[in-house]
């Protein structure tokens, strides 16, 4: 696995672009070596993110949102430079991909 360039650990401000809406996203991240765990949220939820792991420049994890008594799984992929973060989020419930971009607080 290749060795992480960059530091995960903190807050974030995102935005998700949800079927045109802007969604604020607060995201806390904790990285230790190649790997990340933390929360999100946002107005559809708070979720725990867990199995995440850092590579170059890039990030992948899961994170497990409960809104209306129901959990799901987001699948989280996306890469870092200059303490702004770009990616996707997808998962089984979504019905689409969402791009989400944000920078590090």
């Amino acid at each position: 696995m290749e060795t992480p360039t960059i530091e995960l650990t903190g807050n974030w401000d995102l935005t998700i672009d949800f079927q045109g809406q802007q969604i604020p996203v607060s995201l806390t991240l904790e990285q230790t070596d190649g790997t990340i765990s933390g929360k999100l949220e946002s107005m559809l939820g708070m979720g725990k993110i867990e199995n995440g792991k850092v590579a170059g420049n890039s990030l992948s994890a899961v994170a497990v949102l409960e809104t209306q008594g129901q959990a799901f799984e987001i699948l989280i992929n996306g890469s870092v430079e200059n303490e702004e973060i770009t990616g996707t989020l997808s998962g089984p419930q979504l019905p689409h991909t969402y791009n989400f971009s944000g920078h590090k607080k």
